[in-house]
């Protein structure tokens, strides 16, 4: 029964677990498989990597042979980038026995192919290495072994390599640590027995330091002269024993232990201003009095000083001589007199000789003889009244010019003219509101309420230039009518009067027309 149920057509079979040395085996050929694949991209990428090698030359400047020069190879960008300080090591492995600066210290100059100015590569910048790179690929095999790049100096004036100096003195040993170390390493060299080290380490630390001394190489001693120097006994003793034993008292003992309460309490008990401190006066030799401090050194002067050298009635020196004659005790300066040198025999000459000079002599004369100075004198009074007559004959045209505009404008017209120009900025103002306000009334696209509100608003308007506008100007014509003036300016007015009345008569009756029909 049960095998019948099993065979059944309805009956699910259970799943067939898989194979771990089968997944095994698809694992590793999946990481075989990558691995080749990775190996193959690594392979491509070296062969299409740029390798180059740059000529580089250490100094201050070019050299002119290339032999001078060194080369540093493999210069690809994964070196650049993957390397550290890739460039600077390699210059460096080139000369062992040279001390160099920090990285920052120095720079490399090249000057790209087409271009006038010289560019420099910090050593620490990849990005602009690779950049240069980049460049060089582009260039044939010949040419860019032409290019040579300059290591040197960032600051001009440093030196290429840093000054040599014994390896002595760049280590030591005033520590008891170091101490310790040292006397362990030349105890492991053999210089010193198991019982002498036992001996010294029995001692306190100046024997060791004496010892260490002693051991050092004669060239190394005179770097460590200080181990010779007996240490100075540090006091360890705690603030709470010195009090306990009465070295201190409790005031002592909290400034101590707080020495910034100690501190502020001391600022907050200063009055301001400060009390000042007098030193001996330089000039008068006083001690304690000197207040005015020297504007060169240290040096001061008192006040009485100040007021008897530098202010005083009978001498009146001054304060910026006082550090050359007092401080550094240079006495006065010698008087300076200034002596009137004559001028050389050329330079009299020259100026005789000049082009001024010989313009005047070769400039006409009025009179040759003396005899004939009535004749010049005749001739300036005759140029002196004909100049005269002259400005007296264009001052009278000036005023016979003035009475005639007075006459043809006079003052009474001018104040027409004014209030006429006045009212008539005014109508242009009206004029375009009420042009806007005939427009909005015009729409008709507008609700009834808005068209009746501007045709209130413009016949108020109307009014106000009916009064304000209208009135006046037809007062200025009334009373520009009834003068009789010669000239052009009257009959001017006059029209201009006329012609503002027939533009403002037609602006009422087209914004007053539609209120009519209305």
């Amino acid at each position: 029964m049960g095998a019948s149920q099993s065979n059944g057509p309805g009956n699910k079979s259970k799943p067939v677990p898989p194979d771990p040395k089968k997944i095994a085996a698809t694992r590793a050929a999946e990481e075989v498989k990558k691995k080749k694949e990775i190996l193959e991209r690594q392979a491509r990428i070296l062969k299409a990597e740029k390798n180059q090698s740059w000529r580089v030359a250490v100094g201050k400047t070019l050299p002119k042979l290339l032999k001078e020069t060194i080369i540093v190879p493999d210069m690809t960008r994964r070196n650049v980038w993957m390397e550290d300080l890739y460039i600077f090591n390699s210059i460096k492995a080139k000369y062992p026995d040279e001390i160099f600066h920090s990285i920052d210290k120095y720079i490399l100059k090249w000057q790209p192919p087409g271009s006038n100015f010289q560019v420099m590569i910090p050593l620490d910048d990849p990005s602009l290495q690779e950049n240069a790179i980049l460049v060089l690929s582009k260039l044939k095999k010949k040419d860019q072994d032409k290019i040579v790049f300059l290591f040197t100096t960032l600051d001009p004036h440093l030196p290429m390599f840093a000054e040599k100096v014994h390896p002595a003195s760049l280590v030591s040993y005033r520590t008891k640590i170091e101490v310790l170390k040292k006397l362990s390493d030349l105890f492991l060299e053999g210089k010193i027995t198991v019982q002498e080290v036992e001996q010294v380490f029995s001692c306190d630390l100046d024997v060791w330091r004496v010892t260490l001394y002693n051991l050092l190489p004669e060239d190394e001693q005179v770097y460590h002269t200080y181990l010779m120097e007996k240490l100075k006994p540090v006091d360890e003793k705690p603030l709470h024993r010195k009090y306990l034993d009465e070295d201190i008292n409790m005031k002592e003992y909290e400034a101590l232990k707080f020495p910034d309460r100690t501190k502020r309490r001391y600022i907050e008990s200063l009055t301001y201003p400060l009390p000042v401190e007098g030193q001996m006066c330089i000039i008068c030799g006083k001690d304690k009095v000197g207040v005015v401090r020297c504007h060169t050194c240290e040096n001061m002067v008192c006040k009485a000083c100040i007021l008897d050298v530098f202010h005083g009635k009978v001498r009146k020196e001054s304060f910026l001589l006082m550090h050359h004659k007092y401080c550094m005790k240079l006495g006065e300066l010698p008087e300076i007199k200034l002596e009137a040198v004559p001028d050389d025999a050329f330079l009299r000459e020259f100026r005789n000789s000049s082009r001024t000079s010989v313009m005047q002599r070769f400039k006409p004369k009025l009179h040759i003889e003396d005899e004939d100075d009535t004749l010049l004198l005749d001739l300036n009074e005759e140029e002196a009244a004909r100049r005269r007559a002259e400005e007296a004959r264009l001052r009278a045209l000036q005023e016979e010019e003035e009475r005639q505009r007075l006459l043809e404008n006079p003052p009474e017209l001018q104040q027409l003219k004014a209030a006429f120009d006045e009212k008539r900025k005014k109508f242009e103002k009206y004029r375009r509101e009420l042009n806007d306000y005939n427009e909005k009334i015009a729409d008709t696209s507008h609700t009834d309420a808005y068209i009746n509100r501007h045709r209130r608003l413009r016949s108020d308007l109307v009014a106000k230039v009916r009064k304000n506008v209208l009135a006046p100007i037809e007062s200025v014509q009334k009373s520009v009518s009834a003068l009789t003036l010669p000239g052009e300016y009257l009959p001017s007015l006059l029209r201009d009067v006329t012609m503002v009345l027939d533009d403002l008569e037609a602006l009422l009756a087209e914004s007053t027309d539609d209120v009519d029909g209305a």
